[in-house]
């Protein structure tokens, strides 16, 4: 005749505890095998017996002794522990010596600017066989990353993306203002809004690089005009030969500049960094599908590009000492 059991309420951790107090017969010693309190080991056990009918184990002396049911039971116990983390475990194995196929991703033209060479290398080095695309982040980025045309995207953080990508931040970035070591501004004690408002700007990538923008509309809504701006260009080393020259300052950040020769640099307005804006324009972030985020190749990536990055910062931090 069958006995009756509830196993409704048996989870993978029930089991676990069971199959080791089989072999340990001290409830202090499955606890420390399991990392959980002694207490909740006796809780455990105290619902098994209620659920599988059994008392399980038996106090006899000094010693805990398996009851015939457990004795009949436990040798099934690891295989089911075993079966269970299988079934919900998937495999993130990929080998990028052998891999064919395509390697899209996609970086925000600062980050590309900065970090893209080294990307390149690391991936191409390290996956020699893929076919490797590397594009500029642009409007139709979440769309492709949602849709697996892009494996992973690199741009600054930004609240209005769909549930179905995940963000997942790589590293702080900080502002600053850039001019040469004799530009005029330097003789100021503290450089205010006030101060500021009065330059004579180089503004460079004016179409893609939105935090720089943003710092940019702040002055020109605290004093309600425009910014002088005398240079306006994509190309970062003209922005920059002309900051050397005196011609104006620019805004920049610590993932633009790489060469500080004849650059002076000075902190930015505390005011033009606070409100809601202060933690955008300060995060980078991978952006990828969620469905993907457990994929082997997108794993992959994602650590190439984080070696790429510490690899240029790194050597830019030596280069400075």
């Amino acid at each position: 005749m069958a006995r009756y059991v509830n196993t409704d309420e048996i989870d993978i951790k029930s089991i676990k505890v069971l199959s080791s107090l089989y072999e340990t017969r001290n409830t202090y010693k499955t606890a420390e095998e399991l990392s959980i309190s002694q207490s909740q080991v006796t809780r455990i056990l105290s619902k098994l017996r209620s659920n599988l009918n059994d008392r399980l184990l038996v106090r006899v002396g000094n010693v805990l002794v398996p009851t015939e049911y457990f004795e009949q039971i436990h040798n099934k116990l690891p295989e089911l522990v075993e079966c269970i983390q299988s079934t919900f475990s998937i495999s993130t194995d990929f080998n990028p010596e052998t891999y064919e196929g395509e390697i899209n991703i996609s970086l925000n033209k600062v980050i590309l600017n900065r970090y893209g060479l080294v990307i390149y290398q690391e991936l191409s080095h390290n996956c020699p066989r893929a076919f490797l695309k590397i594009e500029d982040w642009n409007v139709d980025s979440v769309e492709k990353i949602s849709s697996n045309e892009l494996l992973v995207g690199v741009n600054y953080l930004n609240h209005n993306i769909p549930d179905s990508i995940e963000q997942v931040e790589i590293k702080d970035e900080s502002f600053f203002l850039l001019s040469s070591k004799s530009h005029p501004i330097l003789d100021a004690s503290l450089i205010s809004v006030d101060v500021l408002i009065n330059q004579s700007f180089i503004v460079w990538n004016p179409n893609s690089w939105k935090e720089q923008k943003q710092i940019i509309n702040e002055l020109q809504r605290k004093f309600k005009r425009e910014l002088k701006v005398v240079l306006k260009t994509d190309s970062l080393d003209v922005a920059l030969e002309a900051c050397r020259n005196n011609k104006g300052i620019m805004i920049a950040s610590n993932t633009i500049i790489n060469d500080f020769n004849n650059l002076a640099v000075s902190p930015l307005p505390v005011s033009l960094l606070e409100g809601e804006d202060k933690a955008e324009v300060k995060k980078i972030n991978f952006y990828y599908s969620y469905i993907n985020r457990r994929s082997g190749k997108l794993i992959w990536v994602k650590d190439c590009i984080l070696n790429a990055i510490c690899k240029v910062d790194n050597r830019i931090t030596q280069n400075r000492i």
